[in-house]
C-alpha cells in the first residue's frame, strides 16, 4: 500500500499513524502551526518534559536493510538541524513497526542504512517499537 503512494500521502498517513501510537504508550501530542517546522510533533508523559520528534517513512533497500532519509525539505541544505530535533521515528510500513531514535545516536549525514530483521546486533535495533525509551 506504502509503495504506491505518493510521497506526500505516505508521510501523512505515517503522521497519524504515530500519533495513535504515541497516544496508546499514554503519550500527549502536540503538533505546530506552522507546517514548514523542523519538528512534527511535540510529545511529553507529563507535561513537565517535552520532546520534539521528527517522523519519517523508511524504505526498503534489500530484505533486511532499510534506508532512513533524515533530510528536511524547510531547511536550505536539507540536513536536520539535530540541536532543534531530539528524537527521529523511522517507520518501516513492510514491518509495521517505529523506530524511536534519539539524534545523538544519529549519523551527522542526510541519510542511513537501518538493520533489521534477526540481526539483533544492529546498531539502531534497541530502539524498534521502545516507546518507553522517550522519557
Amino acid at each position: 500500500m506504502f509503495k504506491i503512494m505518493p510521497t506526500v500521502k505516505r508521510g501523512s498517513l505515517t503522521e497519524i499513524m504515530f500519533i495513535h501510537e504515541a497516544i496508546k504508550h499514554d503519550f500527549v501530542v502536540f503538533r505546530p502551526f506552522v507546517e514548514q517546522s523542523e519538528v512534527d510533533f511535540i510529545i511529553s508523559k507529563d507535561l513537565k518534559i517535552l520532546f520534539r520528534v521528527q517522523v519519517k517513512t523508511a524504505f526498503r533497500v534489500t530484505e533486511t536493510f532499510f534506508k532512513c532519509d533524515a533530510r528536511i525539505r524547510s531547511r536550505p541544505i536539507n540536513l536536520p538541524d539535530l540541536s532543534i530535533i531530539d528524537y527521529f521515528s523511522f517507520y518501516l510500513p513492510v514491518r509495521n513497526v517505529f523506530f524511536n531514535v534519539p539524534t545523538l545516536s544519529m549519523p551527522l549525514s542526510a541519510s542511513f542504512t537501518l538493520g533489521y530483521r534477526h540481526r539483533l546486533n544492529s546498531k539502531y535495533f534497541y530502539y524498534q517499537d521502545n516507546w518507553d525509551f522517550i522519557k
